[in-house]
């Protein structure tokens, strides 16, 4: 198991190999174990708006609808979001979901070029790159904020360093630089 979450306190999820399962947290019992990527690890789930979930792992994220999840937990199903199967340039490590995506799913992507990509309804808004770029180097990302402009990018390296970036305003193809480097762990994050 790479990744899991618990979507309320009826319901969670779990990232094993290219599936997900989602099964009732009060009886452990697995009601639904579906096939996401072939020959790709799931390695994040990131539940949305409207019973929404977005997987990924490797360069692929595919974005699903809860259906269904019966009150007595007997069942569950998901049904693939239209027009949203994504196949990134590069490894996708962090996924957030942006307030006021109403009309649409949006959502921002960091991947391991330290590249920001902003998707609404499967089409690529807006991209921004952080000025240092080092694909081998980046290992794991994390981002916050509410909308896409506060995005806060922190990305771990290689290098025992987290880089610390913002999306902010301006061009979308301008390079942001570093704001910070949080130092000091003994390996790679």
């Amino acid at each position: 198991m790479v990744c899991y979450f618990l979507m309320n306190t009826r319901f969670g999820f779990t990232g094993n190999g290219g599936h997900i399962q989602i099964f009732d947290v009060v009886s452990s019992k697995i009601l639904l174990e579906e096939e996401i990527f072939q020959g790709q690890r799931v390695h994040g789930i990131v539940p949305g708006p409207e019973r929404r979930l977005a997987v990924f792992g490797g360069r692929m994220v595919s974005c699903f609808k809860l259906v269904s999840a019966t009150e007595n937990c007997k069942s569950a199903s998901l049904q693939l979001c239209e027009r949203l199967s994504l196949w990134m340039s590069d490894w996708v490590l962090a996924l957030k979901w942006l307030e006021g995506s109403l009309g649409g799913v949006e959502m921002a992507l960091v991947t391991s070029s330290n590249t920001v990509y902003l998707w609404k309804s499967g089409l690529e808004l807006k991209r921004v790159p952080c000025r240092e770029r080092c694909t081998f180097a980046r290992y794991s990302a994390c981002v916050s904020g509410k909308s896409w402009s506060d995005l806060v990018v922190l990305a771990g390296t290689v290098f025992r360093e987290i880089v610390v970036w913002v999306i902010g305003e301006g061009e979308d193809v301008e390079d942001r630089p570093v704001l910070h480097r949080l130092t000091g762990h003994e390996a790679s994050i």
